[in-house]
C-alpha cells in the first residue's frame, strides 16, 4: 500500500529502491530484501498497467 501512495505522490522507482535500501541498517538485511521483492511486484504491475 505504502509503494503505491509514493508512486501516487510522485516518487520515482530509484526513489523508492532507494529509500528501502537504506532502510537494511535500521531493520536488517533479510527485511529489506522482502521489501525489495514487494515493492518490485507492485512496481512492475503499475508498469503494466500503464503500457
Amino acid at each position: 500500500m505504502t509503494v503505491r501512495h509514493l508512486l501516487e505522490a510522485g516518487a520515482t522507482r530509484d526513489e523508492i529502491a532507494e529509500t528501502i535500501s537504506m532502510m537494511s541498517v535500521f531493520a536488517g538485511i533479510p527485511s529489506m530484501t522482502r521489501a525489495m521483492d514487494l515493492a518490485r511486484e507492485i512496481l512492475d504491475a503499475q508498469e503494466e498497467s500503464e503500457d
